[in-house]
C-alpha cells in the first residue's frame, strides 16, 4: 500500500512511520508514480513538498497465507 504525503504537515510524517510506512527513494517509484509526480508538477504542486511513503505488510512463514 503506497500514500503521498504534504512534508510539511507535521504529524503526516510521523503518523505513518510509526503504522509501518517508510519514505519511498526516487529509484523505487512505480511508473504509475512518476505519473502521479508530472500531473502534480503540471497542476502547480510543489513537488518537492511531497513524499511517497510505502507499507508493505509483514511476510507470513504459513504457506498460503
Amino acid at each position: 500500500m503506497s500514500t503521498i504525503l504534504e512534508r510539511g504537515v507535521p504529524w503526516n510524517g510521523p503518523f505513518y512511520r510509526r503504522n509501518g510506512f517508510r519514505d519511498l527513494r526516487r529509484d523505487e517509484w512505480s511508473p504509475g508514480m512518476e505519473a502521479i509526480r508530472a500531473a502534480e508538477a503540471r497542476h502547480g504542486l510543489r513537488v518537492d513538498a511531497r513524499v511517497f511513503m510505502r507499507h508493505e505488510p509483514p511476510r507470513s512463514d504459513r504457506p498460503g497465507m
